[in-house]
Formats: C-alpha cells, structure tokens, sequence
C-alpha cells in the first residue's frame, strides 16, 4: 500500500467518529441531568436491578445444585443458598428502594472493616503509620455517614455520578468538535 492510500484509509477512519462521541457526550449529559432531577427515582431503578440481579443469581445458584460431581454438601448448599438468594430477590422486588437502602448499609459495612484494617495496617507498617491512621479516621467517618443518614447518602452518591457524567459529557461534545475539525469534516 502505498503512502498516499495509507493516509487515506487513515483519514476514513476519523470521518464520522466525531459524531459517534458527540452522541456519546449528548447522552452523558442528558443522563447526569436525569440523575440529578429524579434521584429517587433513579434510587427505585436501582433497586429494581439489584432484585432482577438477586433472583437470577438465586436461579443460577439452584441450577447449579444440579451439576455432576458435587458432594452432597456442596449440592445442599447450592439449593439454600439459592433459596435464600431468590427469596431476598423477589422480597427486593416488594421494596426496591429498601433494597438499595440494604445495600447502602452492606456498603457501610465495607467502610468500616476497611477502616479497622488500616488501623492495624498502621500497627504493621511504621513507615506509613500516619497515613493508615489518617484514611482509617476517614473512612470510618464515612461509614458513620452512611449508617446514620443513609438515605442522604445514596441521593448525594446519585447526585455525584449525576454531576460526574455531566461534566464527562461537555468534555466529550467539545472533543468531538475537535475531532470533527482534525478530520476536515
């Protein structure tokens, strides 16, 4: 191929692109902006997938119960815990919102052991005791955030990602114009 055709099929390749990632900035913003006007609406999506999510694990679990070559054990443990994941699953469906507020509180959960690990990281790491002291205060303090205002929390976290791809997506539509304009469109 020769030099001339090499920069031809390489300048094909930008033609259209642009509006590929204009799209992609459009729908980023209108998508923060649906976040942050409805972001309990947004909380009940949520929800609702966090209960698909279940059920269908729960399903998965129950059929793999079924597989070749399991102990009695691990066969009756795939049956209950399939069971229980289900019917956590269809409960979610009752109350979405309460499912993601669960989830919220599994979360807070997760804060504080990974803030009692780093105090006993600083035990273990003199050279970076101070630093594993000072994210184990905050990440405690962030999961007394989240236990005692959990609701606050979740609407602030949607408000969050909301602002997030905003932000992303005028970064994206002024890219694309700027990809448009080194393509010669």
């Amino acid at each position: 191929m020769s030099d001339v055709q090499s920069a031809q099929s390489s300048d094909t390749s930008f033609q259209g692109a642009w509006l590929v990632v204009l799209l992609g900035g459009v729908i980023s913003v209108l998508l923060g902006i649906v976040l942050m006007t409805w972001p309990d609406a947004t909380l009940v999506v949520v929800g609702v997938l966090l209960a698909i999510w279940l059920v269908a694990l729960g399903l998965v679990s129950i059929v793999s119960g079924f597989s070749r070559g399991l102990s009695g054990g691990a066969r009756s443990l795939l049956f209950i815990a399939g069971a229980i994941i289900l019917i956590a699953g269809l409960i979610a469906f009752r109350g979405a919102v309460e499912a993601v507020w669960i989830l919220a509180v599994f979360v807070g959960i997760g804060l504080v052991l990974r803030s009692i690990s780093m105090f006993v990281r600083a035990t273990e790491e003199p050279g970076r005791r101070g630093w594993s002291i000072f994210a184990g205060i905050i990440i405690a303090l962030l999961a007394i955030a989240v236990f005692v205002w959990p609701d606050l929390t979740l609407s602030i976290f949607v408000w969050i990602v909301g602002i997030i791809l905003v932000i992303s997506g005028v970064i994206e539509v002024i890219g694309a114009f700027f990809l448009k304009s080194d393509s010669g469109e």
